[in-house]
């Protein structure tokens, strides 16, 4: 097993040459995740771009496409990780949920049981006002924490057949938003008390979870099931289709426009407006992407090769600089 990374680092300090690691069935164990340089997760705000970048969080800036600072490397692993105003939490290779501070430094690990001897696991983290973060833990339970102070706020075990496959925000209701069933059904959670919650069902089966738009509205593409499209899901309303167009995937910019792309075909909605065009980097191999609220803009995240800002307007595509390089 190797030995645990010094609590703080930074881009000058971290060692992006060696080998990174996966957690493995057993949690006191890693393996060497093949073939992959970058992870699952990319957050776009404020000027800045944030992914895993070799058992690291990175940060970019926009302008330049370049990296200005490490944001934590204690066993950081390619799955959930979320940012508050003064902290960064990451998923660890050994199934733990790590928070750093501004400054790349290890602050502690959430627990889902105060004084647990046993490792919380979350597939899913969400960033939260008052600089909480929720997270699903590995006993299917929802749960707040307080970032500063690592205490765990409250928790709830809902009520449903199956674990949800996501966690959003969604700021215009101030509630959590879950998606589970392929999006069959939708869970909204007070964050201040997580045992206040509705539960929506019989809604369309959608490819991704639902997204919160600045709104309130939620939005997802159908599976192609004789419900393709996008999909607009609005409180005390039925699901609205405004395309039956067949797209794969779906971002929400903070301008509350949609980019839905399938292959290298994208469409940009605005309300009931819809601009369709392709572009060459979208039919290529990717992992996640991320929409700027300019309209204008969309980053890719790959499995090995830079991140890449593409222009919708050009088809263009630039890539990112390579931390460490």
């Amino acid at each position: 097993m190797p030995s645990d990374p010094p609590n703080c680092v930074s881009l000058e300090t971290h060692d992006f040459s060696a080998i990174y690691l996966c957690s493995s069935p057993r949690s006191d164990e890693d393996y060497v995740f093949p073939s992959r340089d970058y992870g699952f997760e990319l957050i776009l705000g404020d000027g800045v771009l944030s992914a895993y970048y070799r058992n690291a969080i990175v940060e970019w800036d926009l302008t330049t496409r370049k990296p200005t600072r490490l944001l934590g490397a204690a066993r950081t692993t390619i799955g959930a990780f979320t940012r508050t105003p003064s902290h960064t939490v990451a998923a660890t290779t050994d199934d733990r949920i790590a928070v750093h501070d501004q400054n790349g430094c290890l602050t502690g690990y959430l627990a889902s049981a105060p004084n647990s001897t046993h490792r919380t696991r979350s597939d899913y983290l969400c960033a939260l006002p008052e600089g909480r973060v929720a997270g699903l833990d590995n006993y299917g339970r929802v749960c707040v924490w307080d970032t500063a102070s690592l205490r765990l706020i409250d928790q709830v075990r809902l009520p449903l057949s199956n674990w949800p496959s996501s966690l959003a925000w969604d700021a215009a209701n101030r509630r959590l938003v879950l998606s589970q069933n392929r999006g069959q059904q939708v869970v909204f959670l007070d964050p201040d008390s997580l045992s206040t919650y509705t539960i929506r069902g019989d809604l369309p089966t959608v490819l991704e979870p639902w997204a919160p738009m600045p709104d309130g509205t939620l939005a997802a593409c159908g599976d192609g099931s004789g419900k393709e499209g996008v999909w607009l899901l609005r409180d005390n309303q039925q699901p609205n289709r405004i395309t039956e167009t067949y797209y794969k995937r779906l971002r929400v910019a903070s301008s509350g426009q949609l980019l839905a792309i399938r292959d290298s075909h994208f469409a940009i909605i605005d309300r009931q407006n819809i601009w369709e065009s392709t572009a060459e980097a979208f039919g290529q191999e990717w992992v996640n992407f991320a929409f700027a609220p300019d309209g204008d803009t969309a980053y890719l995240l790959r499995y090995t090769d830079p991140i890449l800002e593409v222009s919708l307007k050009t088809g263009e595509a630039r890539e990112f600089a390579v931390p460490g390089e």
